[in-house]
């Protein structure tokens, strides 16, 4: 099987989603500890993904609601996920390579400010 043909984008989509699955009984159950973030330990300000794992908790416990309010960002990207996944599924099946990285320092640009505010807007909810 050539490489394009491979959706990798549904394939990682669907073991992330198994691999939280996995890791939210295991936390729910109290198997597993985590550790709390170091950054903000040692700095008090919030990395780019405080406030993951609490969202992943609230969704797997079906608190959309306090998902959302634990990461915003999270939630919209996860909507998109599954149009993500189904494009890469057909991407893959009509044999088309994955499409060129965006050149645009506007689109560059605006990743970074996505990611950025978000980060902004975690540090001054203080999560």
């Amino acid at each position: 099987m050539k490489a394009e043909r491979i959706p990798w984008v549904a394939v990682m989509g669907l073991a992330g989603a198994g691999s939280g699955a996995l890791g939210l009984r295991l936390l729910q159950g109290g198997l597993l500890r985590l550790p709390p973030c170091p950054l903000k330990g040692l700095t008090g300000v919030p990395c780019l993904t405080c406030g993951l794992t609490r969202w992943a908790v609230a969704l797997g416990g079906g608190d959309w609601r306090g998902a959302f309010h634990w990461h915003p960002v999270a939630c919209v990207l996860l909507g998109l996920a599954p149009l993500a996944m189904l494009w890469d599924v057909r991407r893959a099946w009509m044999g088309r390579p994955y499409p060129e990285l965006p050149q645009s320092p506007w689109a560059r640009g605006a990743a970074l400010a996505i990611l950025l505010g978000t980060w902004a807007l975690q540090a001054v909810r203080g999560i």
